[in-house]
């Protein structure tokens, strides 16, 4: 398979093709994809309901499911260059003009950390200059209700167990995004050093804002599910996703 200049091996593998389209564009993909015989499905609650894409079903998320549900999430999807576009994201390449808009590709992988950094080291990855710099305010304004609903969504997962709480894992949630900014934490892949989440599902909140490539747009990522990915876009909890900006996605 061809996505732009780049050859993907057709292996079988799960991956989704990330897009971003503006509201002009948005109308020609959706006539586009009816006159292919694509279905088109619209995201009604979060974004990491586009992840539930198949080679059949392409799924978008407009800009207003970033201000839903998760709405203090979608604050880093506001403050990114992707704001005002749309999410479309499809379960195989597509090509044509389509390529012009393909931003990621996501696919399964095998990492699996020996160890997360320490309390201390988390501490210190929320006080770095490149999270600080580009922390969206809304984001860190944390209300009772945000913290009820994702005690009461990441417990009915099943990721969260007794004891566990927004209090317990926000560190964590911050240093996440801090890292794939400041690239501390690193694994090498292909002779890359590679940032990665800095928790297992438990202590990752917005898991999106790495999936779909709205921050550190040119890195790529390893990155583990929230529980919200988890329940509403089919995620495997702890299962690592790599994440490559288009032009390094290769076989």
């Amino acid at each position: 398979m061809t996505i732009g200049d780049e050859t993907v091996s057709d292996s079988g593998s799960w991956r989704l093709y990330i897009h971003w389209l503006g509201e002009d564009d948005l109308a020609w993909a959706r006539g586009e994809l009816a006159r292919r015989g694509l279905r088109v499905r619209d995201a009604k609650l979060t974004p990491c309901q586009t992840m539930k894409a198949t080679p059949e079903v392409v799924l978008i998320a407009s800009p207003g499911v970033f201000n839903g549900l998760c709405g203090r999430q979608g604050s880093w999807y506001r403050r990114s260059v992707r704001a005002g576009q749309s999410l479309l994201v499809s379960g195989v390449p597509l090509n044509g003009r389509f390529a012009s808009h393909l931003d990621a590709v996501v696919s399964e992988s095998d990492f699996a950390p020996a160890d997360f950094p320490s309390d201390e080291e988390i501490v210190a990855l929320t006080h770095c200059e490149a999270y600080q710099q580009n922390k969206p305010a809304d984001w860190e304004l944390i209300g009772r209700k945000d913290a009820i609903l994702q005690k009461l969504l990441f417990t009915i997962t099943g990721v969260w167990k007794r004891g566990d709480n927004l209090k317990k894992h926000w560190p964590r949630q911050c240093a996440s995004h801090a890292n794939f900014l400041a690239r501390t934490f690193t694994t090498e892949r292909d002779g890359e050093a590679v940032p990665y989440s800095v928790s297992n599902s438990v202590g990752i909140c917005s898991s999106c804002v790495e999936t779909f490539n709205i921050v550190a747009g040119d890195t790529r990522k390893l990155v583990a599910p929230c529980p919200g990915a988890v329940r509403l876009g089919g995620a495997e909890p702890d299962a690592f996703l790599d994440v490559r900006p288009a032009r390094q996605a290769g076989p």
